[in-house]
């Protein structure tokens, strides 16, 4: 598919991938110490329905990261899955998801341990984000 698009001008090439697969997607790993920014490997930046502009970082709060985008997360048009990766490590920790529909610009990501008890450490975890 991206060798037909190379034909068309870059604004026409995100029209017709943006009606083709209908979603603006987000594809990244990730991993996480103490209070700092999460450091994220977009693993999908070349693919025509790519997702820019999500900025991650420490949510202020322990074990909780913000996913930010301006408008970028639309009440009832988004999804987004994570899976932790057990690490070197072998911690056991928990990533949960939850999304304000009255924020349209965050999208929070939790990380608890074992024991449910909320921890800043991720070791690696997945993460994708599509915006219908």
């Amino acid at each position: 598919m991206s060798k037909f698009l190379k034909f068309f001008p870059k604004q026409q090439q995100k029209d017709v991938a943006n009606d083709l697969f209908g979603y603006k997607e987000y594809v990244a790993t990730f991993t996480k110490a103490g209070t700092a920014a999460p450091v994220m490997t977009i693993l999908n930046s070349k693919a025509p329905n790519f997702l820019s502009g999500i900025v991650a970082a420490h949510g202020g709060a322990t074990g909780l990261i913000a996913f930010n985008k301006t408008n970028g997360f639309p009440e009832g048009r988004v999804i987004c899955i994570v899976n932790q990766i057990y690490g070197a490590s072998g911690s056991a920790n928990k990533i949960l998801v939850n999304m304000e529909e009255s924020d349209v610009n965050t999208l929070y990501v939790y990380s608890k341990d074992g024991s449910d008890v909320a921890t800043n450490g991720v070791d690696l975890a997945q993460i994708i984000i599509r915006v219908y």
